[in-house]
């Protein structure tokens, strides 16, 4: 029955499995939807390719409240928010069945907050993310001055004292000045001694060599702690906005989880028409009677592990007044175990909304098997 295109859709299909309705009109709206989307190839496929861009936004979300979430888990949920207008546009030019129009219903409420938030994500996270925060390198450039200018002075170190070299060479006339780096004594101005008398008396001086002099000044020791501290100050900042944009996501919990509902309802309805598809199988009627009427039913399992069309049809009728009991007799391997859950899994699959492997099938609602 799994032709689900997300895991919200594959959990909520196990779901309807282990626990099959017993409302009437519930089911009565799932094989409605089913039938539409059997009836409409195309549609259904365009539906399963417009969930598989989703990720798992239940245990995205999960993750975010349990501050246990990665930069990736919120592209995760940014890629996911961006189904919500192709999905809308399908629901608006899609199936008509009530099932579908009440998820339509319910998206357009959702629109308001899941467009904010997936403006807001858009803005401010990497188009790649890293796997881990301290990676570096989650806020895109130009979501925040303060983290864009840390991001400057990280990656284009360099360049910042190449400019400052060449600014202290114009101003003191001394052409081989240089500025460099020790992990010893940290940065400095180079001078040789030949050039001593040009040295400025803003220059202290920092230590001796054989031919050079090596100095600091104000403005370089400045520049040493904002460099040094560029990287662990740009992680903090995006931390900081990591927390953010997290705290952000958890006030529209509740309408992320409803479209990760609604997302997984559909799947799910799209599973069954595709399955129904390629079983060829029949929309059964449910109703309140007592009654099991099943004509050229097969068991569906079986029948998929058999050579095409080389299982046997067999049909069954019970009922609440005269036909309560079937006495079942055979050799074994003779498939009596095959006919009693296949009676079962009829009934199970119609109260699901499933289509059912029969020419047709009337299943009055039971309560147990």
């Amino acid at each position: 029955l799994d032709h689900t295109g997300t895991p919200m859709g594959s959990r909520r299909l196990r779901r309807w499995i282990l626990h099959p309705s017993t409302k009437l009109p519930e089911i009565e709206r799932r094989l409605n939807a089913v039938a539409e989307l059997v009836e409409k190839p195309l549609e259904r496929a365009r539906l399963k390719q417009v969930l598989e861009g989703m990720s798992d936004l239940e245990r995205v979300v999960n993750r975010m409240a349990t501050r246990s979430a990665g930069p990736r888990d919120l592209a995760a949920l940014r890629a996911a928010l961006c189904a919500h207008g192709p999905l809308e546009d399908w629901l608006g030019a899609g199936v008509s069945a009530e099932a579908v129009a009440a998820v339509k219903a319910d998206l357009a409420e959702l629109a308001g907050d899941l467009k904010a938030l997936k403006t807001l994500l858009a803005g401010a996270l990497a188009d790649e993310p890293p796997a881990k925060l301290s990676d570096g390198g989650l806020i895109r450039p130009g979501h925040d001055k303060g983290l864009d200018e840390l991001r400057r002075l990280r990656s284009d170190s360099g360049a910042v004292l190449k400019e400052l070299e060449e600014r202290e060479r114009r101003e003191t006339g001394v052409a081989g000045l240089k500025v460099g780096y020790n992990s010893v004594f940290g940065y400095f101005i180079e001078v040789s001694k030949v050039h001593g008398a040009k040295v400025p008396a803003r220059y202290a001086r920092k230590q001796t060599l054989t031919n050079a002099e090596r100095y600091i000044t104000p403005e370089l020791k400045e520049l040493e702690v904002t460099l040094l501290g560029a990287e662990e100050r740009f992680l903090k900042r995006e931390r900081e906005l990591f927390e953010a944009l997290r705290a952000a996501v958890l006030e529209k919990d509740a309408a992320v989880r409803r479209f990760a509902d609604l997302a997984a309802e559909l799947d799910a309805l799209q599973s069954l028409a595709e399955a129904a598809a390629q079983g060829a199988w029949t929309k059964p009627e449910v109703d309140l009677s007592h009654e099991l009427e099943v004509v050229d039913g097969r068991h569906p399992i079986v029948e998929t592990a058999l050579p095409a069309g080389s299982f046997v049809p067999n049909s069954l009728s019970l009922d609440g007044r005269e036909r309560q009991t079937l006495l079942i007799t055979g050799p074994n391997m003779g498939g009596k175990s095959v006919f009693l859950r296949q009676a079962a899994l009829i009934a199970l699959m119609a109260q699901m909304g499933s289509f059912v492997p029969a020419k047709s099938a009337r299943v009055g609602l039971v309560d147990r098997i």
